[in-house]
């Protein structure tokens, strides 16, 4: 279950380009979303693994000229459909880029004035509730964007994988207040008791593991034991070594530009 990318695909995705460059949208052979209206107009956006992508979509007017230092102005409505495809315009900012890390996840994608959007993710468009979460980049208010791959949130909406506060309703019992992250079936009671005495259990001695979890060992740079909790609970060894590797061969492969 689940998206996985192996290290050729990561590194092919995040190849090093030196000088200028900037990283667009692969729009290739990808279907595009049913039309949206929304407050100002209507969208139109790329479909891909099954989650409805909407990129570069406006809440605020452009924040040159009169408008700048100033408070955000709405956005110019528009007729017809607009196709949000592609990223926009990042916000002014210093030349120096983001840490080491995260640098071959930079879109490098233009600045200008014009930077009042976000890029919206969903995998449904119908009229039923839905839980929304609003990611603000970071950067020190110096510089970043919210266009940086490892913020696509096309997996997250997909399957909420990477949600960080997936486990709460399951550690305090509180499942029934949020059936769209726990599901509603039977199931989500057994595995919030075994979230819920993992919690507990660490909370007391340090050591997550109780009678109804296989041996969970502690953590070690060799192994890496991670519990996987499912209806079946395991242990396994370093579950995502290929993105880690990945992310290392990256790192060290700029270290090696920069002492150059």
């Amino acid at each position: 279950m689940g998206f996985k990318m192996n290290r050729r695909t990561f590194l092919a995705a995040s190849i090093l380009i030196p000088g200028k460059w900037a990283l667009a949208q692969d729009t290739r052979n990808l279907p595009m979303t049913a039309a949206v209206k929304t407050g100002i107009g209507s969208i139109r956006g790329l479909v891909r693994y099954g989650v409805n992508q909407f990129w570069g979509v406006p809440y605020g007017g452009s924040t040159a000229g009169p408008n700048r230092f100033m408070p955000p102005a709405k956005p110019v409505p528009w007729t017809g459909v607009k196709d949000c495809f592609q990223v926009k315009e990042r916000a002014p900012q210093d030349d120096n880029g983001p840490i080491s890390e995260v640098w071959s996840l930079d879109r490098r994608e233009p600045r200008g004035e014009d930077c009042l959007s976000i890029n919206i993710f969903t995998p449904g468009l119908g009229n039923g509730r839905r839980p929304v979460m609003v990611w603000l980049h970071g950067g020190g208010f110096s510089g970043g964007s919210g266009n940086w791959m490892l913020y696509d949130g096309t997996n997250l909406a997909r399957q909420l994988k990477s949600h960080q506060t997936l486990d709460i309703p399951f550690a305090f019992y509180n499942i029934d207040l949020a059936p769209s992250m726990t599901g509603a079936g039977n199931e989500r009671w057994a595995l919030a008791h075994k979230i819920s005495a993992a919690y507990a259990a660490f909370a007391r001695t340090g050591n997550p593991n109780h009678p109804d979890l296989p041996n969970w060992p502690a953590f070690n740079l060799n192994q890496r034991p991670t519990m996987i909790f499912n209806n079946e609970c395991k242990v396994l060894n370093d579950p995502n070594k290929e993105e880690r590797l990945a992310l290392k061969a990256v790192r060290e492969r700029q270290a090696s530009q920069n002492d150059d």
